[in-house]
């Protein structure tokens, strides 16, 4: 969680999610890194199915394309790996505020609405 105590131990794995304003625009971005060498082969392989699920996503991304298939997207890669999405987390819409529409549900069948256009930016967060 949000940083308290505990000091790190070989083995964690750590997100560092970053929030960025620049004239008047926020960014959003963040980067999954494991804590010395004792990491668990399940949890390489989550971080890299997780990365890997983005990547599948985002090439997806052009005008035209609908938000909702992103999340079958994800879905059917995320099952492949043996893992599963965890559907309280989405990606957003971000600009001149921040967490606003258009919703990006990373889960098959989901109801998301709306069609990209150029110039939309959004966060992806499998």
């Amino acid at each position: 969680g949000i940083p308290d105590d505990r000091e790190l131990r070989d083995g964690d794995i750590v997100n560092v999610d970053i929030t960025s304003i620049l004239e008047g625009y926020y960014g959003d971005l963040n980067e999954t890194f494991v804590v010395g060498n004792n990491v668990a082969q399940e949890v390489k392989d989550l971080i890299k199915c997780a990365h890997d699920s983005l990547m599948l996503a985002v090439a997806a991304c052009k005008p035209g394309a609908r938000y909702r298939d992103l999340g079958d997207i994800i879905s059917a890669h995320v099952k492949k790996c043996g893992f599963q999405v965890d559907r309280t987390y989405c990606g957003h819409g971000i600009g001149e505020t921040f967490h606003h529409a258009p919703s990006i549900p990373h889960y098959a069948g989901n109801k998301a609405k709306g069609i990209m256009k150029a110039g939309h930016c959004f966060t992806i967060e499998p």
